[in-house]
Protein backbone atom coordinates (compact mmCIF):
# COMPACT_ATOMS: atom_id res chain seq x y z
CA UNK A 1 0.00 0.00 0.00
CA UNK A 2 2.89 2.78 0.63
CA UNK A 3 4.82 1.48 -2.56
CA UNK A 4 1.53 2.84 -4.34
CA UNK A 5 1.28 5.53 -2.46
CA UNK A 6 4.58 6.84 -3.39
CA UNK A 7 4.60 5.87 -6.96
CA UNK A 8 1.21 8.06 -7.12
CA UNK A 9 2.91 11.24 -5.37
CA UNK A 10 6.10 10.49 -7.82
CA UNK A 11 3.61 10.34 -10.81
CA UNK A 12 2.05 13.47 -9.57
CA UNK A 13 5.52 15.54 -9.07
CA UNK A 14 6.79 13.98 -12.73
CA UNK A 15 3.12 15.18 -13.97
CA UNK A 16 3.61 18.69 -12.30
CA UNK A 17 7.05 19.39 -13.81
CA UNK A 18 5.85 17.85 -17.72
CA UNK A 19 2.88 20.94 -17.44
CA UNK A 20 5.26 23.86 -16.37
CA UNK A 21 7.60 23.04 -18.16
CA UNK A 22 5.35 22.37 -21.37
CA UNK A 23 3.64 25.92 -20.53
CA UNK A 24 7.13 27.96 -20.27
CA UNK A 25 7.43 26.38 -23.27
CA UNK A 26 4.43 27.35 -25.15
CA UNK A 27 3.82 30.56 -23.55
CA UNK A 28 2.69 33.58 -26.45
CA UNK A 29 4.31 35.72 -23.70
CA UNK A 30 7.66 36.62 -21.86
CA UNK A 31 7.71 35.23 -18.37
CA UNK A 32 8.78 39.37 -17.80
CA UNK A 33 4.92 40.02 -19.33
CA UNK A 34 3.39 37.01 -18.10
CA UNK A 35 4.87 37.80 -14.29
CA UNK A 36 3.70 42.08 -14.85
CA UNK A 37 0.44 40.64 -16.50
CA UNK A 38 0.13 38.77 -13.39
CA UNK A 39 0.85 41.40 -10.65
CA UNK A 40 -1.46 43.84 -12.67
CA UNK A 41 -4.70 41.21 -12.31
CA UNK A 42 -3.91 40.98 -8.96
CA UNK A 43 -4.10 44.84 -8.07
CA UNK A 44 -7.51 45.02 -10.37
CA UNK A 45 -8.69 42.04 -7.97
CA UNK A 46 -7.77 43.98 -4.84
CA UNK A 47 -9.08 47.29 -5.62
CA UNK A 48 -12.48 45.62 -6.71
CA UNK A 49 -12.46 43.74 -3.54
CA UNK A 50 -11.54 46.85 -1.21
CA UNK A 51 -14.65 48.46 -3.35
CA UNK A 52 -16.70 45.68 -2.43
CA UNK A 53 -15.91 46.06 0.75
CA UNK A 54 -16.64 49.55 1.55
CA UNK A 55 -19.93 49.03 -0.23
CA UNK A 56 -20.72 46.43 1.87
CA UNK A 57 -19.22 48.53 4.98
CA UNK A 58 -21.67 51.22 4.43
CA UNK A 59 -24.49 49.92 3.87
CA UNK A 60 -24.19 47.79 6.65
CA UNK A 61 -23.64 50.94 8.82
CA UNK A 62 -26.80 52.39 6.89
CA UNK A 63 -29.03 49.32 8.49
CA UNK A 64 -27.56 49.18 11.93
CA UNK A 65 -28.25 52.88 12.36
CA UNK A 66 -31.98 52.49 11.02
CA UNK A 67 -32.30 50.07 13.36
CA UNK A 68 -30.52 51.52 16.20
CA UNK A 69 -33.24 53.99 15.58
CA UNK A 70 -35.97 52.26 15.44
CA UNK A 71 -36.13 49.88 18.36
CA UNK A 72 -39.29 47.81 18.40
CA UNK A 73 -39.19 47.42 22.05
CA UNK A 74 -37.55 47.02 25.13
CA UNK A 75 -38.20 43.83 27.36
CA UNK A 76 -37.59 43.60 31.27
CA UNK A 77 -38.42 40.05 33.08
CA UNK A 78 -38.43 39.98 36.45
CA UNK A 79 -38.92 36.36 38.00
CA UNK A 80 -40.17 35.57 41.37
CA UNK A 81 -38.93 32.07 42.06
CA UNK A 82 -41.35 31.67 45.88
CA UNK A 83 -44.50 32.78 43.93
CA UNK A 84 -43.51 31.22 41.11
CA UNK A 85 -44.64 33.49 38.21
CA UNK A 86 -43.08 36.05 35.89
CA UNK A 87 -43.53 39.27 35.18
CA UNK A 88 -42.85 41.01 31.95
CA UNK A 89 -42.42 44.62 31.47
CA UNK A 90 -41.67 46.01 27.53
CA UNK A 91 -42.12 49.18 25.78
CA UNK A 92 -43.50 49.74 22.59
CA UNK A 93 -42.99 52.98 21.11
CA UNK A 94 -43.08 54.48 23.84
CA UNK A 95 -45.84 53.07 25.63
CA UNK A 96 -45.46 50.91 28.91
CA UNK A 97 -47.02 47.39 28.65
CA UNK A 98 -47.58 45.03 31.76
CA UNK A 99 -48.13 41.11 30.88
CA UNK A 100 -47.90 38.99 34.38
CA UNK A 101 -47.95 35.28 33.39
CA UNK A 102 -47.66 32.59 36.00
CA UNK A 103 -44.82 29.99 34.77
CA UNK A 104 -46.34 25.89 34.55
CA UNK A 105 -43.52 23.99 35.89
Amino acid sequence: MLGSLFRFVGGVMIGATAGALGAALLAPKSGEQLKSDALSYWEQVKQAGYEAEAARRAELETKFKKAKLNQPFELDLDYYPSEKRVETKFKAGGQAQDDSAPSGS
